[in-house]
């Protein structure tokens, strides 16, 4: 199970308004990951595109280890 900090927590209202503040903190690296909250229960999860291109890089060795 994943945890987050309440700062990486954030109501989707308030994530639409804010969105490139959000994306600014994201980018920054300011937080690892930002969490979007439709009924005080996380939807989606954001991170940055180098964290998501590392993780894809990672899942595609991964994979190919297993092929060995």
């Amino acid at each position: 199970m994943v945890t987050y900090w309440t700062d990486e927590l954030t109501p989707s209202s308030e994530f639409a308004k804010k969105f490139g503040t959000y994306l600014a903190q994201i980018k920054n690296h300011n937080v690892d990951k930002l969490a979007i909250l439709k009924n005080n229960r996380v939807e989606a999860v954001v991170i940055s595109k180098d964290e998501y291109e590392s993780m894809k890089e990672t899942l595609k060795e991964a994979k190919n280890y297993q092929k060995i």
